[in-house]
């Protein structure tokens, strides 16, 4: 692949490649955004790093995260010019989760520790226990309260299931490679392995990189990997954390208003571990939650609060990065209500007319 860059000073190309295997690592290492988990899942949340050259019995995997909802996602780099990024690698990636699967929430508590007291470790995390990092990340990114007996109880229940991740990051990969990927993904029951090519380039004279990530290996989902995902449905957020009945016929309530007023940018529910997220042109950035002292609310992923006053009777709340409104939220017209979600949508990127 040949990019060209025009500038004032004509039409140049910029340089494809990277160095050595340990900048591509250094790379996906500080912007996990690398990864395109949204050509995985629309749904997928974002991934924290927790682990660099992980020590295991068999080696040392490269990069290590773990996302909200407590999966762990490994990640091997490889240049294509590498011999093992044939088939080998499949295997190597394959032998470092049997090891993880041994794992119990102290070991992956213990591997973010000494990576959160590395000096690679980005500042804001530095120090921080993985409770203190993923709930500073969460509100970072503007995803619903963290409750970290959830989050530690679902590492637990993913590891003992042998619910992973793995992802094999290259530059170009070879077609044995792409081939045994998706031979592996097409049978596997609970892991899922994924091939990402991430194709960089650099223009020196305005010193910037430009990425191109691309997804392969995916399959479709098989029956019995669908018996094994987890389908949260409101009758499950009353039996199983904690939501009063009332909370959750409110919240189908909210959900039904929010579905409405956002119809003409294709929204689709999702449910998440306790809460609701509607995804609207590619971002979920507005749901419906429920909190232990107000009850079922309506979250926006935005830094303020565009409507000024509120109707009496409704109540707001803040976290870091999300307006939280509970009460008579019928109170709030169908044109007010579409403009907190054009504006969180407009705060995740989303252009609008």
């Amino acid at each position: 692949m040949k990019i060209l860059v025009q500038d004032h000073d004509g039409v140049r190309p910029l340089v494809e490649g990277y160095a050595s295997e340990a900048e591509l690592q250094e790379f996906l290492r500080e912007y996990a955004d690398l990864i395109p988990l949204e050509e995985i899942d629309l749904s997928s949340p974002p991934l924290l790093c927790i682990g660099w050259e992980v020590g295991v019995t068999s080696g040392s995997e490269d990069l290590l995260y773990v996302d909200p909802d407590g999966l762990l996602t490994m990640v091997e780099t490889k240049l294509r010019k590498n011999p093992e990024a044939r088939r080998e690698v499949v295997g190597q990636v394959l032998e470092y989760a049997a090891h993880m699967s041994a794992w119990s929430l102290t070991d992956v508590e213990a591997h973010a520790a000494r990576f959160f007291s590395a000096a690679r470790c980005p500042t804001e995390y530095r120090g921080l226990t993985l409770r203190e990092a993923m709930r500073l990340f969460t509100e970072s990114k503007g995803l619903p309260e963290f409750s970290p007996e959830l989050f530690e109880g679902q590492i637990r229940a993913n590891i003992e299931k042998g619910r992973f991740r793995l992802i094999i990051a290259i530059d170009d990969p070879p077609a044995p490679l792409l081939k045994t990927v998706e031979f592996v993904n097409r049978f596997s029951e609970r892991f899922e392995m994924f091939l990402i090519q991430l194709k960089r380039f650099t223009d020196a004279a305005a010193e910037q990189n430009v990425f191109v990530p691309a997804l392969f290996g995916r399959v479709a989902s098989s029956p019995a990997r669908r018996r094994h995902e987890r389908e949260w449905t409101w009758d499950d957020y009353v039996q199983e954390k904690d939501w009063p009945p009332e909370a959750a016929a409110k919240g189908k309530l909210f959900q039904a208003r929010l579905m409405h007023v956002s119809q003409e940018w294709s929204p689709e529910e999702r449910f998440h571990t306790g809460y609701t997220a509607i995804q609207c042109l590619g971002k979920g950035c507005f749901g419906v939650g429920n909190d232990s002292r107000m009850g079922a609310e309506m979250w926006f992923s935005v830094p303020g609060n565009p409507l000024g006053a509120l109707p009496r009777g409704v109540t707001s709340r803040r976290t870091r990065t999300l307006l939280c409104l509970s009460g008579e939220l019928d109170r709030i017209t169908d044109v007010e209500l579409r403009k907190l979600c054009e504006a969180a949508l407009r705060q995740a990127g989303v252009t609008l007319p």
